[in-house]
């Protein structure tokens, strides 16, 4: 990093990556988005920038998913990021404040103090009906992008080898369809399964785009139009 900044931002990829390199006062406050998606698992991301977190003067955590405050392991995995002195062992959630045990934990006991002391030291609950009037109103445009005549014979290449039942057939079950695998399909190949088809034509549309959406971006940053890109 040269020169100064008043901002920076990184995913949780590339600040695994730079967390040995950057300066341990680099960061006067630390905003994390996502952040219950870092104690996933085995909170491996948390503890890889835990020491970038500790040399910040301030660290908010903002939590997408409410469902990931029902796990108490991952409870705790927030809290030793910002709160750690709330319950400095484990057991000391668990023992009073979970029914079960570590392999299962089956329902809670004293809600209302749990609630109590996580929202006087280091929760706030924001509901979306809460914020909504207070945030922009959202701009929502059609875009029509040109795709190559190359591109789009790919593309139509993918889905031709679907007929309309197996299309469908394979939509119905997208939330078990990981489209950002890896695609090989050889080519005048009749036996691939059609889930590979449709992965085909998903990556080669997004590839096709990629020219022509970054020329709208750069139309927008000349605009200083304020703009959020989810690539």
């Amino acid at each position: 990093i040269k020169g100064s900044l008043d901002v920076l931002v990184l995913s949780f990829e590339l600040a695994e990556n730079a967390v040995k390199s950057l300066p341990t006062d680099l960061f006067k406050a630390i905003i994390v988005d996502g952040a219950d998606y870092m104690v996933r698992k085995e909170g491996k991301k948390a503890k890889v920038l835990a020491p970038l977190f500790e040399s910040s003067n301030r660290l908010l955590l903002l939590i997408e998913n409410q469902e990931a405050l029902n796990y108490p392991l991952e409870v705790n995995k927030l809290l030793q990021l910002v709160q750690p002195k709330v319950f400095p062992d484990f057991s000391e959630l668990t023992n009073r404040y979970c029914v079960g045990t570590l392999a299962k934990y089956e329902g809670y006991d004293f809600l209302d103090e749990l609630d109590y002391i996580l929202s006087t030291t280091a929760l706030i609950q924001r509901r979306r009906e809460e914020v909504i009037q207070e945030l922009p109103k959202r701009i929502r445009k059609d875009m029509e992008i040109e795709i190559e005549t190359k591109d789009l014979g790919e593309i139509q290449y993918s889905l031709s080898r679907m007929d309309n039942e197996s299309i469908n057939s394979v939509f119905e079950k997208t939330s078990t369809v990981n489209f950002q695998e890896e695609i090989i399909i050889p080519i005048n190949s009749y036996s691939v399964n059609p889930i590979a088809y449709i992965k085909a034509a998903y990556k080669q549309t997004g590839l096709s785009k990629v020219s022509s959406a970054n020329e709208l971006i750069k139309i927008l940053v000349k605009r200083k139009a304020k703009c959020v890109v989810y690539a």
